[in-house]
């Protein structure tokens, strides 16, 4: 490990959070800290009124442009084609704007699961330790002939009748859950808190 995961990892360790069961509740806080994570940097990036106009513009260019075809109007079909180039630009733009944000998440999403990923995980609660760190236990068994996922799960080190899931699986499943929670059952949209 390099020197700026090391802190991460002794923290994770000593706290006991890298193992069951407080590793799967510590992956749902980290997916909920990188939801309005994500919410933050693209409300501070983004200038969502700025957006906003561009939509509206586009959208009634899109507009006339229906119009035009529907009625077959050549006139306005004229000043619909004098328009579209700046509204590629406009699109362009748009596209520009919103990828900035995305950019600067992906790049923190990459270093943060690097060293989450190297600092989660108790292999040796894995029967088949080569698959590498345990951070879930599920209270049934998955086979491994189940179809598309059966291969994501092994042994439970303590009883085989049970799986055990690594990190990658149970950070996925921990960010479909939250991201559920939030919208739907408590009604919270980080990005619309955010103003975007």
């Amino acid at each position: 490990m390099a020197w700026y995961d090391d802190w991460f990892f002794e923290i994770v360790h000593a706290l006991n959070f890298h193992k069951p069961p407080l590793s799967s509740i510590f992956l749902v806080l980290v997916s909920i800290f990188i939801t309005y994570f994500s919410g933050f940097v693209s409300n501070l990036l983004i200038n969502s009124k700025e957006i906003k106009r561009l939509q509206q513009m586009q959208k009634e260019f899109n507009d006339r442009k229906s119009e035009a075809i529907g009625k077959k109007d050549p006139k306005l079909w004229i000043t619909v084609k004098y328009h579209e180039a700046g509204m590629v630009e406009i699109q362009q733009q748009m596209t520009m704007k919103q990828l900035l944000p995305q950019l600067v998440i992906s790049f923190f999403f990459i270093i943060f699961f690097g060293i989450l990923r190297k600092s989660m995980g108790d292999p040796s609660l894995n029967a088949e330790p080569d698959r590498g760190g345990i951070v879930a236990v599920l209270p049934f068994h998955i086979p491994r002939s189940f179809p598309l996922i059966g291969n994501w799960f092994s042994s439970y080190v303590m009883d085989p009748n049970l799986s055990a899931a690594g990190f990658g699986f149970w950070y996925f499943l921990s960010a479909i859950f939250t991201s559920f929670l939030l919208s739907r059952i408590f009604g919270v949209d980080p990005r619309r808190k955010m103003g975007l």
